[in-house]
């Protein structure tokens, strides 16, 4: 065995016991919450994808199914961290196992309805499988970028910057060397590059899980029968801290929620305060992880009281989504379906009331 093959034994090996570490504080720590037991998901597929070079046994195909889904789990985990209100559905699972099946096509059965070229899979096959995983990672780079702006929690807006520069664009270069036919040295010496790569990440990941409080991952949701009643929980006694009196004034009297488009910079023109403290505030002393969520509770308590009221039953309801502050009847359907578990449609048609979620208190 060469100095390279041994290099490339031993990196395998650390990356694969850094793993194990990391799996151990994530089950201890995050086991309650979908984005945790998802990030288990994607750190086991992590070491798979580590040992199934090393492991040729039929006893080794487990690793390899979660090796073929290792894109796959990074974009479940990917949407579950960077949206609070993420739920799996059918066909989130669907999509694994359609790149599961495509990728054994690809390993197991190379020449089945494709022929193989020169003892390898036809290349359309072997394409095919790269672009389908490298749209999965696009997908999960554009869910970190596009709750930026929104995200309340300090850590986890900083750690999109890092999720989206080096785990993303390494997955990218994985993928992308993959694709290409390059001489055989070149293959190992990227290989070794990408092992490296893995190595040094996995440090990273378990220094930062190290530092981080518990609970930075979305909570688990509770179901809708068991969420607070309004009153109960939706706003303490008294405030001591005059910008969350500020902010409770400007959304509860001042109702700046009814302006489309409200944004956090614009909140915090209003109440005379930095962007960063008005995160600061709506998040450790308002409870909030989301603005979008945050103001989007306020406009929906008001859509479904005016949705029933019996004076306004006629009244359409776009008009009712644009009068309470949505820019269209799309993101207003989605929210309230989000907020109550049923289209304003049905609300009107007689939900039970006592389904509401308290205002601001959707975190």
């Amino acid at each position: 065995m060469s100095e390279v093959e041994l290099l490339r034994l031993f990196l395998r090996g650390a990356g694969a016991s850094l793993v194990a570490l990391e799996l151990i504080i994530l089950v201890r720590r995050e086991r309650h919450s979908l984005a945790g037991r998802l990030a288990v998901m994607f750190a086991l597929s992590i070491g798979a994808y580590l040992l199934c070079p090393v492991i040729n046994t039929i006893y080794g195909t487990p690793l390899f199914l979660l090796c073929f889904t290792v894109a796959g789990w990074f974009w479940l985990f990917a949407l579950a961290w960077f949206d609070d209100d993420f739920r799996l559905r059918w066909w989130h699972g669907a999509v694994i196992v359609a790149l599961l099946a495509l990728y054994i096509w690809r390993h197991v059965f190379p020449d089945y309805l494709l022929p193989m070229v020169h003892k390898d899979a036809h290349p359309a096959l072997h394409i095919a499988s790269r672009v389908a995983s490298l749209s999965l990672i696009f997908w999960a780079v554009l869910a970190a970028w596009r709750g930026r702006q929104g995200d309340l929690v300090e850590s986890r807006r900083r750690y999109r910057v890092w999720f989206i520069a080096i785990v993303s664009l390494h997955m990218v270069f994985v993928v992308a060397a993959e694709m290409s036919y390059l001489a055989q040295s070149v293959v190992q010496v990227a290989d070794l590059i990408n092992l490296i790569m893995i190595v040094l990440e996995l440090l990273l990941i378990l220094g930062a899980s190290l530092q981080l409080e518990a609970g930075f991952f979305p909570p688990r949701r509770l179901p809708e029968k068991q969420q607070p009643r309004e009153g109960a929980a939706a706003r303490p006694e008294a405030s001591t801290d005059p910008l969350e009196g500020a902010i409770r004034t400007a959304m509860d009297s001042d109702k700046v929620w009814l302006e489309p488009g409200l944004t956090i910079a614009g909140l915090a023109g209003k109440v005379g305060a930095p962007e960063y403290r008005v995160r600061q505030t709506i998040n450790r002393r308002m409870g909030q992880r989301n603005f979008p969520q945050f103001v989007n509770a306020y406009r929906i308590a008001e859509a479904k009281r005016r949705l029933r009221d019996p004076a306004m039953a006629r009244l359409p309801i776009l008009t009712i989504a644009l009068d309470v502050g949505f820019n269209s009847l799309g993101p207003f359907n989605r929210a309230f379906r989000a907020e109550t578990a049923m289209s304003p449609a049905e609300w009107r048609a007689g939900a039970d009331p006592d389904e509401s979620r308290p205002v601001g208190n959707t975190g």
